[in-house]
């Protein structure tokens, strides 16, 4: 018995009433159509529409060869026909090319269950319904599809993944562990029997296709187009404009009057995601019965319509924008709104399940329904009183410990790479959680509950740091700390969520992001980046407490003088911006450049004590100890790149600093520091090296300054 070819089994369908087109040889893909027929063109660098195409849909293509050098497709599925010498002339210009099915009849269900026994799906249909009525199956080189035709007239187009869904008992956007597709209708295509993908034939196990009567149970018109829930079905909740309140009323009419300018504003290169998604955005107010569904759908057809795009950019008919704007009203509506926004509505949320059902029926005594606050309540809530804001003292401010940050403020500290901002800050935020001084404060405080969220340190530099300061497992006080935490960017919406959770989990009243850049996912020298990490975190942070505290870490830019790294917009939302600056002679400036309040110091120096063994911080040892700010002698830029001066008193002093020579009773002695001076290139007299180590000892009795920057460390 001969094997029939591949032109063979394609007449043989076409004979069928299936329409075939062409695939490229060995794949599943389309072959691309020539300059003539094709849509669009390509010129100079880009596509544009070609204005010699006349054949929209395809079904006239006789001229599909070559394609261009960019790969795009000419009608795809839309070539297909039933035409004998269409196809034997397809098959003359490519006898190796495969061919698809366009599937305006058919209905498949596409099985590539990898798993051990029967697929899931097929056993939990086989309950509810009873066994799949024979039909046509082809094996795939994945697993194999059963091809059922459809009775005349019905055409799932947009409705196959929801007649899917029924099919298999899933929801809009449930997983799909079985590997199960269901596809059929316009639009849609399958690889032909006979045809070969990556080696592997696609070949015919069964072939009694059968018309799908059996599974029309599941396939109500209404549904198989939109899989919409009824009108306030989702989350039990329906109700119309006329329901809410005047203030609830007008916030919902304004946003849904936005998304329609939206469609309107949609701009080419996201034209088509942009009317979908605001269409679903749409449709999640449609799901709870808000507005007329008809008008909606005309008022965002018409929008897209009327949208920013070229002559050549427009989609081909109404009836197109019409489909796009229904799937996206689709998804929409299988949403619904939050239930966080229905309950700011003064909506009552309700169980639909039949277990919540069952349970209110025996109940014996229901529970006070929780009073809700709309949103013209918290606005209200929000209104300052005038005559308890004339009488509040806002002299009794609280500091955090350190003396100089005010809680609640938002703080930005700023400094160069490797000037030790995480040094400082660690220690700061242990000092915060376990109640203790801080650069020589004097007063109590009572410990904080304090979250910092790290994705700039290792576990190991962390374990070094933490050691430093005298921290051991069992007094961390309540610091909760989040090595690379899986936080999203704080300017997206889920990113924002996110953190805001965490911050309410952990109780926390201060919070630390370390470092800022690597917690947002736009740009960060667009200043919307920073405007939308104020809107999605910052602000939903504040309306939560507005007593927590947050400081965020940061680099400066290329040009020290304009501040941190991005956009100017970055700084507009902080209360204080703080830059950290090493200086000579061991010591640090804090000093800051911006303020919306004026409360506390300007500017404050520090040391930064510690000692080195090996390359760990030796532990218990380093400690941040406040000097008056003139003290603080600055660096040089000369001395930035050729290092300390090796002439002077001072020189020599941060020679020795920098290279964490003891000091102190158990230090060098003076002949000891004045050999190694000299052996490393110092000139003077022997008593101003003398004097130098003697400077050292005086400044400290055991301890040596280190700031974090020499070979050892």
């Amino acid at each position: 018995m001969n094997t029939p070819t591949r032109l063979e089994l394609a007449l043989s369908r076409a004979a069928q009433g299936i329409p075939v087109f062409p695939l490229s040889p060995n794949t599943k893909f389309p072959i691309a159509g020539c300059t003539k027929c094709s849509r669009k063109i390509w010129v100079d660098g880009e596509y544009v529409k070609n204005p010699n195409n006349t054949c929209k849909d395809g079904s006239s293509c006789e001229c599909i060869a070559d394609g261009n050098p960019q790969g795009h497709t000419c009608h795809g599925c839309y070539a297909g026909t039933t035409n004998e010498n269409v196809i034997r002339r397809w098959f003359q210009k490519h006898p190796e090319m495969n061919y698809g099915e366009h599937l305006v009849n058919q209905l498949i269900i596409d099985d590539d269950w990898d798993g051990p026994g029967e697929n899931p799906a097929f056993v939990e249909y086989r309950e509810r319904h009873g066994d799949f009525p024979t039909t046509r199956v082809v094996k795939t080189p994945g697993g194999q599809h059963r091809d059922y035709l459809l009775p005349e007239g019905t055409d799932l187009y947009r409705g196959a993944a929801a007649f899917g869904r029924r099919l298999l008992g899933r929801k809009a956007n449930d997983h799909n562990p079985t590997k199960v597709d269901v596809k059929g209708g316009t639009g849609h295509y399958s690889v032909g029997v006979g045809s070969v993908v990556n080696g592997v034939p696609y070949t015919l196990l069964l072939d009694a296709q059968t018309i799908a009567y059996p599974l029309l149970h599941l396939l109500d018109k209404r549904q198989a187009e939109s899989d919409r829930p009824e009108p306030g079905e989702y989350l039990g909740v329906h109700v119309t404009l006329d329901e809410l309140g005047s203030f609830e009323r007008g916030l919902v009419q304004m946003w849904m009057e936005n998304i329609i300018t939206d469609v309107r504003n949609a701009m080419p290169g996201d034209w088509n995601g942009t009317v979908y998604f605001k269409s679903a955005d749409a449709g999640k107010y449609l799901a709870h019965g808000l507005f007329d569904e008809a008008e909606i759908t005309e008022a965002l057809v018409e929008a897209a319509m009327d949208s920013g795009l070229e002559d050549w950019q427009q989609p081909d008919d109404e009836e197109d924008v019409f489909n796009l704007v229904e799937r996206g009203l689709s998804y929409g509506m299988a949403q619904g709104l939050s239930a966080e926004l229905l309950e700011s509505f003064g909506l009552s949320v309700t169980e639909t399940s039949e277990e919540s059902a069952e349970a209110s029926a025996g109940s014996e005594q229901l529970e006070e329904p929780k009073k809700l606050l709309t949103l013209g309540d918290r606005l209200n809530a929000c209104v300052v009183d005038w005559e308890s804001l004339f009488t509040e003292d806002f002299n009794n401010l609280q500091y955090l410990t350190g003396g100089f940050a005010i809680q609640g403020n938002y703080i930005s500290i700023i400094g160069d790479g490797k000037v030790g901002k995480s040094v400082f800050c660690h220690d700061w935020a242990w000092r915060i959680a376990t109640g203790q001084p801080f650069l020589g404060d004097k007063e109590e405080h009572e410990p904080l509950p304090v979250l910092y969220l790290d994705k700039e340190n290792a576990r190991p530099t962390l374990l070094d740091h933490f050691r430093s300061y005298g921290a051991d497992p069992s007094n961390f006080g309540q610091l909760t700390l989040m090595s690379f935490p899986p936080v999203g960017g704080l300017d997206t919406q889920e990113g924002g969520k996110v953190f805001v959770e965490l911050v309410k989990q952990t109780g926390a009243k201060v919070v630390f992001l370390d470092t800022i850049s690597r917690f947002i996912e736009g740009d960060e020298n667009e200043n919307n980046t920073w405007l939308r990490v104020y809107r999605y975190a910052i602000v939903p942070l504040k309306e939560h407490d507005d007593q927590i505290t947050i400081v965020r870490i940061d680099h400066f830019g290329k040009d020290k003088t304009k501040g941190g790294r991005g956009g100017s917009a970055k700084e507009q939302d902080v209360d204080n911006v703080y830059e950290l600056k090493k200086a000579n002679a061991g010591t640090f400036e804090l000093s800051r450049t911006h303020t919306r309040t004026g409360l506390g110091p300007d500017s404050l120096g520090f040391y930064r004590r510690g000692r080195v063994l090996d390359t760990m911080w030796a532990p218990g040892e380093t400690k941040h100890e406040i000097i008056p700010a003139w003290k603080v002698r600055p660096a040089n830029s000369q001395e930035e790149e050729t290092g300390p001066d090796k002439t002077t008193l001072d020189g020599m002093v941060k020679l020795l600093d920098l290279n964490c020579i003891p000091d102190g009773d158990k230090g060098w002695g003076l002949n000891k520091t004045t050999e190694w001076l000299r052996d490393n290139g110092c000139k003077g007299s022997t008593k101003t090296m003398e004097d130098a180590q003697r400077t050292r000892k005086l400044r400290s009795s055991h301890q040596i300054v280190c700031d974090g920057s020499c070979d050892s460390k």
